[in-house]
C-alpha cells in the first residue's frame, strides 16, 4: 500500500502537470483503494499461513502473481479483450482486482469510456460479486490466520 500510495501521488502530479481534467468521481478513489486493501490483506493472511506450513509457496506465488498480473487488465485496457471476447471481458470484471482497477480508472481518468461492472452487467446481484469476494477473502484470511497462528512458533 505504501508503494501504491507513492505511485498514485506521482501519477496525480503528472496528470495535473499535463492538464488532465478530473471529475467529482476522484473523491471515490479511496473506496477503490480500501477494496483493494481488503482483498490484499485477506490474500496476505492466507499466504502467510500457508508459507509457515509449505515453504515452496513463495516460488509458486511468484508464478501465480505474474499470471494474475497479465490476466488482469492492469497494463492493457479491457476494451482490447471486449472487442474480441465479450464474454471473457465480463468474467474478468468478476475479479476483485480487475474490478478495482477498472473502477479506479473510471473514477480518476475517464468516466465515459472506461468499462466498469455496473455498466457492463445489468444485474445488481452479479455486480456485487467482486465486493463479496474481497470481503470473503478477508474473513477467510483472518479465520485461517487466527486458527493456525498459535502453532507458528512450534512449526518454524
Amino acid at each position: 500500500m505504501i508503494s501504491l500510495g507513492i505511485n498514485l501521488v506521482v501519477i496525480l502530479i503528472f496528470a495535473i502537470i499535463n492538464g488532465a481534467h478530473f471529475t467529482w468521481r476522484v473523491v471515490l478513489l479511496p473506496l477503490n483503494l480500501i477494496e483493494l486493501y481488503v482483498f490484499s490483506l485477506g490474500c496476505a493472511l492466507l499466504l502467510a499461513t500457508m508459507y509457515v506450513h509449505f515453504r515452496d509457496i513463495q516460488h509458486i506465488w511468484e508464478v501465480v502473481s505474474q499470471v494474475i498480473f497479465y490476466a488482469t487488465p492492469i497494463i492493457y485496457p479491457l476494451s482490447m479483450v471486449k472487442n474480441n471476447y465479450p464474454i471473457i471481458s465480463k468474467l474478468m470484471l468478476m475479479s476483485p482486482i480487475a474490478q478495482t482497477f477498472q473502477d479506479a480508472r473510471h473514477n480518476l481518468i475517464d468516466p465515459q469510456n472506461v468499462q466498469i461492472i455496473w455498466n457492463e452487467i445489468h444485474n445488481p446481484i452479479i455486480c456485487l460479486i467482486p465486493y463479496i469476494l474481497s470481503f470473503a477473502f478477508l474473513v477467510l484470511g483472518v479465520y485461517v490466520f487466527r486458527k493456525y497462528s498459535r502453532k507458528f512458533a512450534e512449526i518454524m
